[in-house]
């Protein structure tokens, strides 16, 4: 694998790698060493957080009792059964917890009762309550509820003080190794960033140009995107309004050749023939032109493509239009793909006349139709025996109105090819031709496989 990074940036990078495997030994060893003399403490906050546990869900249970007691709303009742549930598990827990001190063990039995006696309250509140609102706030106001509860919490107090006190004791011989892994971590982190900073600083100079000449093509994409749409935009407002002055023009050329005939020397009808051709020939131009313009806007509507019967439907409409005998066409075997089957339509109908169009000076035009696979893609192509071009002009071929041959001897508007392109751009294929002068030609069109 080539690399494009700097030797230096290499270099500073596996020292990085050396420094953080001895940050990670040294974690490793100190941490084991305070692993050892911290276990013991584990025990500790474990009776720390069932403590705390017990505490939150009393109060959860009082809460529920004062709420559905104040307004009678059953929403209250839907948390407290569940809390009961889990506070008796958390005092189970304390009590398998504390076996090992005898005084701890003793305040556990009696935080016990007092919950036990707080919940059979809670139960009498909520009870009373659903009878009467006065009865419930009568027993209430015997303030039983709140002493158990003050008796619960100061209960939980000393259970939680005697346990942060032995996790203070424990914590103190803890505290020298841990001051020497923190130093020694501490030392390694810092030697790891300095080196990373270091890096950072030569890989941000060596990709600063670069993200600048990213920024400024995606700045030209975005005017070009810009452009191409304004100029569809303006090729199609052109393109509509000419056709008006078209008609106009083609009409009267008519209207002069019929109705003055017999005034106008056999000169002047020539000239109106040429008139009336190129009107016509510039109204072919422009509905190529709309036509190429409205490709851009058409949404892609994709589906399964029977590439065979397609081509010979194409073919079928092309050789009914040619009054010649002498073609030759041998369509191969041709693999189904996925497109918008009206353009790619488009694209047989396309490289097939112009196929037809070039060949048909020979005394037998043979024209050639296959695939082939490559590279992940379905290559397609049209070959025929025709009078071909200079592959010099090849980057002409696609382009709107480029022509390589003269319009008096082959017949066009030059927007043919250029249309091929912009389908099979929107495709995600590729195209692309081989020639020779007076030999023929051939056209490929590539389509994606997935």
């Amino acid at each position: 694998m080539k690399l494009y990074l700097q030797k230096k940036i290499v270099l500073g990078f596996c020292f990085s790698i050396v420094v953080i495997f001895g940050l990670a030994l040294t974690s490793y060893l100190y941490f084991n060493k305070m692993i050892e003399i911290t276990r013991w403490a584990s025990h500790a906050r474990r009776v720390l957080y069932h403590a705390e546990q017990v505490r939150s869900f009393s109060v959860e249970i009082e809460t529920a009792q004062r709420g559905y007691g104040l307004t009678g709303n059953e929403l209250f009742l839907e948390p407290y059964q569940n809390s009961i549930n889990t506070i008796r598990i958390h005092l189970k827990e304390l009590d398998s917890l504390t076996t090992d001190n005898a005084l701890q063990h003793q305040r556990i039995g009696r935080l016990q009762a007092l919950v036990n006696s707080r919940i059979i309250f809670a139960d009498s509140v909520l009870l009373v309550r659903k009878e009467s609102f006065e009865k419930a706030k009568d027993l209430v106001l015997t303030l039983r509820g709140k002493k158990l509860m003050d008796n619960i919490k100061r209960l939980l107090n000393e259970i939680q003080d005697e346990e942060n006190a032995l996790i203070t004791t424990r914590s103190l011989s803890a505290r020298q190794q841990f001051f020497q892994f923190v130093f020694a971590f501490l030392g390694l982190v810092g030697s790891t960033l300095i080196i990373l900073f270091i890096l950072m600083y030569m890989i941000n100079s060596n990709l600063k140009a670069r993200t600048l000449t990213e920024e400024k093509l995606k700045q030209a994409e975005q005017e070009t995107a810009k452009v191409n749409s304004e100029l569809e935009s303006f090729t199609y407002s052109v393109s509509h309004d000419l056709r008006a002055p078209l008609r106009s023009i083609n009409g009267y050329a008519q209207i002069l050749k019929e109705d003055y005939a017999d005034r106008i020397d056999q000169e002047g009808n020539r000239i109106i023939d040429v008139v009336s051709k190129n009107a016509k020939r510039m109204g072919q131009l422009i509905d190529d032109l709309l036509g190429f313009s409205r490709l851009g806007r058409q949404e892609l509507r994709k589906s399964r493509i029977n590439m065979d019967e397609l081509v010979k439907s194409v073919l079928s409409e092309l050789l009914e239009q040619q009054q010649r005998k002498s073609i030759v066409i041998d369509v191969k075997p041709l693999e189904a793909s996925s497109g918008d089957v009206n353009m790619i339509r488009q694209v047989w109908v396309n490289l097939l006349s112009n196929a037809i169009k070039y060949s048909h000076k020979k005394e037998l035009s043979r024209i050639e139709v296959g695939c082939t696979p490559q590279n992940g893609e379905r290559v397609y192509y049209v070959k025929d025996n025709g009078t071909g071009f200079d592959m010099q002009y090849e980057h002409k071929l696609f382009g709107v109105f480029q022509r390589l041959h003269k319009s008096e001897d082959f017949e066009g508007t030059g927007v043919g090819l250029a249309l091929v392109k912009r389908i099979v751009d929107r495709h995600k294929g590729r195209i692309w031709a081989d020639a020779k002068i007076n030999e023929g030609a051939t056209f490929y069109f590539s389509m994606p496989r997935s």
